[in-house]
């Protein structure tokens, strides 16, 4: 059975973590730019966009370029850099200087990170 597996329960809770957070993240962003920046329907598609924009630029790319590298390190990595701009927003908030275009940014990175672990958990 796979569950008794430590490499594969590992993967599994790491990967559902992961998009949980990316989930979570869809829909706080334009709720942080309402509720922050007092941001209006433009900004708030703008983020929207960022986030969903990746799958349709960078989708089959990505995969190639996935396919050719270690699976382990790219979802490591894409993890390490989802957590790096989710911490750079929430300092951003605590100390008041959260802009808009820093979460538009925020979403975009976010959105390529949640595109290239996709391709090899096929």
């Amino acid at each position: 059975m796979l569950l008794r597996k430590r490499d594969f329960r590992l993967l599994w809770s790491g990967q559902t973590t992961s998009t949980f957070g990316n989930a979570v993240s869809t829909a706080v962003f334009p709720m942080i730019a309402v509720a922050e920046l007092g941001a209006g329907t433009f900004a708030v598609t703008l983020i929207e966009a960022a986030i969903w924009l990746p799958w349709l630029l960078i989708g089959l790319p990505a995969g190639v370029l996935v396919d050719r590298l270690r699976n382990r390190a790219v979802m490591l990595w894409c993890d390490v850099v989802g957590v790096v701009a989710l911490g750079l927003v929430a300092a951003a908030i605590a100390f008041d200087v959260l802009t808009t275009t820093q979460l538009v940014l925020t979403a975009a990175v976010g959105g390529v990170r949640a595109v290239s672990p996709c391709w090899w958990t096929r």
